[in-house]
């Protein structure tokens, strides 16, 4: 018989045991919740999130619980369900806990679902709360004050609230000859349906602000029933676009070739492939033709994915590339943009748009004008909240450079999306849920000024190791073969002046006991009215000795060291190792080997960074970025008068970057690597060792000659000879992962029953690198 103590321990093991496996399953669920949300899933996060907080909310620290609350009023808010966005946020913010940094935003969304439940004053109040904390110096920006989203832009726009608009939702216009083709749900099913509205130029619109999300001058509440009654009076009242087009479906954005004979539009998905509701629910892209005065032969694209939605399509005036919006496997989150090329009468496969513009959450209604640069809109990207929209140029049908925020007044807390314009910006109309009344309207926009008058940039100036503002640097700025102008930074170590379009940059930075600061900018592929800010670090000199250098001096001479050495430049471009394209926003450290100082920048949209260094010592660089590896760099001892440009060119390989290597022999039959397979395999460890954060896949291919069984054993032992290999050169092992593929992965047609050449057989027999995992943190 057990004694008590046996019993009593026993029971103490039993709860212990317990309470672990109720843990496990608790963190396994939140888990599960997370995964959705940051797949910006939410229908699919919120019942996983709800089930959390039920069933496990007491074992849930007061942080993860306050977290779990928070993602999930973003998720009701992103799906439009205001009631329990407003309850659920009051219940996470009612916590007495302070929100980390990072979740500060939850202020602005609960401000934003405020507004949406008609809620002003008290959304006001957290709207202000946000502002306090987004301008509120933090530990490692100390010197950042000016909030570039904030920012008025130099353009000034004349906004009106069109009178087409009723109390049902109107949106994404779009040209069609001399008039508007639009959305609306204002038929009586409450179907979306495209509508026409004739000679566009003679639309009469209100005169709006569009600045202040929460006055509404158009809140008369007779005022639909006035346009209705104007409208129906006037020539210009809107028509459904076709008989033929619009359905018992719903018929979403539209876009059309250039001489106006086809429309690609979006409609419902009406092939349910099986019972999932979902299918019902997707999106697809369909073609019509205009003929003998109606639209004919409507067929589905052929790149629709029963999967997936693909919507919101864009042509381009040469009809070349066509963009959309698709949540189809290999986006980068929700809905991603997409671009699909057209040449001789065939369409192509779709192509991701890329980190550049893609995020975790949603991008969608692109549109391309007719210089070819891309708008869309984007609530992943930082901007104002909701959708924002967003302005990019492109090249061959990618995108060049970052995508700029078009803010105020086309950009506020609420949606904004659908824009279409000029090739200069200079009208056209946009939609927005601004009126905060659930329903979207459209929008025309007029530029009143001249565009790229004058754009500001602002210079902020810190020291390096403390990251404290410095005032009182004195910076000049001269445009290359042009004039000088200087500056003195204030006392938060802020300047701001006015840069030009495609123009080149020469600015200097000088302090008293720092060295100089020297760096090209150019203005290249910019947008005409978005503020710049560049961060400028000092590193402190090792004397206090500084001479100050008259602005009529030349620069070459103010940019000389306290001990007078001539000033170089190092530049470069940094490129993809695949493709060679430019990378944008890598980290580029430039060590000075005989003191130790650093400087750091980052790369232009054109790839391009450029220090200044002194003859007489080695310099050491290092670039990295998030996605990327990082190569290191080292720069001979700079000779007097040898040159004064000096030029770097760098490669870093991305994640999912493979190189494949042909020359690696082995003995037949054998894992055994041919001696002169150390060549190839020397050079692969050289660039193994300048990429030290990657890890990659050694793979080795056979042909399909032989066993097929016998041919995946046989690559997996020569996978793992290649690793051996390089160990000993002193590559870490742990970077390095064997993967035999055999012959299940040939580059051509030689496989089981089809004879080949024995040079085609060569090319399936080699040895692949794909690099797979990056560890780096961008600055």
């Amino acid at each position: 018989m057990p004694s008590i103590k046996q019993i009593v321990l026993l029971s103490t093991l039993v709860s212990v045991y317990c309470s672990s496996a109720v843990a496990q399953v608790e963190q396994s669920l939140l888990n599960d919740a997370t995964r959705h949300y940051e797949l910006s899933s939410f229908i699919t996060a919120i019942p996983r999130f709800e089930k959390v907080l039920q069933d496990y909310g007491q074992q849930l620290s007061d942080s993860e619980k306050q977290t779990t609350l928070l993602r999930l009023a973003y998720a009701y808010k992103q799906v439009n369900n205001m009631t329990k966005a407003e309850a659920t946020y009051r219940q996470a913010l009612d916590m007495p806990l302070t929100l980390p940094a990072e979740q500060t935003k939850a202020y602005l969304y609960f401000a934003q679902v405020l507004i949406q439940n008609n809620k002003f004053k008290e959304a006001q109040s957290w709207y202000e709360k946000y502002q306090t904390f987004a301008s509120s110096l933090s530990e490692d920006k100390a010197w950042q004050r000016y909030d570039l989203a904030q920012s008025v832009a130099v353009n000034k726009y004349k906004l009106e609230f069109l009178k087409l608009n009723t109390p049902k939702s109107e949106f994404s216009p779009m040209f069609y000859k001399d008039d508007l083709v639009f959305c609306s749900s204002k038929s009586p099913d409450a179907f979306l349906d495209l509508y026409i509205v004739k000679n566009s130029r003679t639309l009469e619109g209100i005169a709006s602000s569009g600045q202040d999300p929460t006055v509404n001058e158009t809140k008369d509440p007779n005022l639909f029933n006035k346009l209705a009654a104007e409208n129906k009076a006037k020539q210009w009242f809107t028509l459904p676009f076709s008989k033929n087009l619009n359905s018992a479906l719903n018929e979403g954005p539209c876009t059309f070739s250039q001489d106006f004979n086809t429309i690609i539009f979006t409609r419902n998905n009406a092939k349910a492939t099986n019972s999932n509701e979902e299918y019902v629910k997707k999106l697809k892209l369909y073609q019509a033709t205009f003929q003998n005065n109606e639209w004919i032969d409507i067929r589905e694209m052929p790149f629709n994915d029963d999967a997936a939605s693909t919507a919101h399509p864009s042509w381009s005036k040469d009809g070349h590339y066509l963009y959309f919006s698709s949540d189809r496997k290999g986006g980068k989150g929700g809905m991603d943009l997409w671009v699909v090329t057209y040449e001789r009468g065939k369409w192509g496969i779709p192509v991701n748009l890329g980190e550049t513009i893609n995020t975790k959450g949603t991008e969608t209604f692109p549109f391309v004008d007719e210089e070819g640069n891309l708008y869309f809109a984007s609530d992943g990207l930082n901007g104002q909240g909701g959708l924002d929209i967003f302005y990019v140029k492109m090249q061959e049908g990618m995108p060049v450079g970052r995508p700029v925020n078009l803010g105020s007044p086309f950009n506020t807390p609420f949606d904004d999306f659908g824009i279409v314009t000029d090739g200069q910006r200079k009208q056209g109309y946009f939609s927005s849920d601004r009126r905060a009344s659930n329903d979207d309207d459209i929008y025309r926009f007029t530029l009143d000024r001249i565009a790229y008058n004058c754009r500001e940039m602002l210079l902020s100036v810190y020291d390096i190791e403390t990251k404290q503002p410095i005032p009182s640097a004195e910076v000049t700025v001269n445009i290359v073969d042009k004039e000088t102008s200087s500056f003195t930074t204030n006392e938060i170590g802020i300047m701001k002046f006015c840069v030009g379009q495609d123009v080149s940059y020469e600015i200097i930075v000088k302090r008293a006991g720092y060295f100089n600061y020297f760096m090209r900018y150019r203005t290249q592929g910019e947008s005409d009215d978005a503020p710049t800010q560049i961060d400028i670090p000092l590193t402190k000199a090792q004397t206090e000795t500084f001479s100050p250098v008259s602005a009529a001096e030349k620069v070459q001479v103010a940019s000389k060291d306290a001990k007078g050495r001539k000033p170089l430049i190092l530049k470069g471009v940094i490129r993809s190792e695949i493709d060679q394209k430019p990378i944008e926003g890598v980290v580029v450290t430039c060590t000075n080997e005989c003191d130790k100082t650093t400087l750091q920048v980052k790369t232009s949209a054109l790839g391009e960074y450029t220090f200044m260094v002194y003859e007489g010592c080695e310099y050491s660089l290092e670039s990295s970025k998030d996605g990327y590896g990082s190569i290191s760099r080292k720069v001979k001892k700079v000779v007097k008068k040898e040159k004064d440009i000096l030029e770097e060119d760098l490669g870093l390989f991305k994640e999912g970057d493979q190189i494949t290597i042909d020359d690696i022999y082995y003995e037949s039959g054998s894992a055994k690597l041919k001696k002169d397979a150390a060549k190839e395999l020397d050079k692969l460890a050289t660039t193994l060792a300048q990429n030290p954060t990657m890890q990659v896949e050694i793979g080795a291919h056979t042909d399909s000659r032989g066993d097929a069984t016998e041919n995946l054993k046989l690559s997996a032992k020569r996978a793992e000879e290649v690793v051996k290999y390089l160990a000993k050169k002193g590559i870490d092992k742990s970077r390095m992962i064997a993967k035999g593929y055999g012959e299940t992965a040939p580059i051509n047609e030689c496989v089981d029953g089809i004879d080949c050449e024995e040079s085609e057989h060569q090319q399936n027999r080699r040895t692949t690198v794909k690099f797979i995992k990056a560890h780096i943190a961008e600055n």
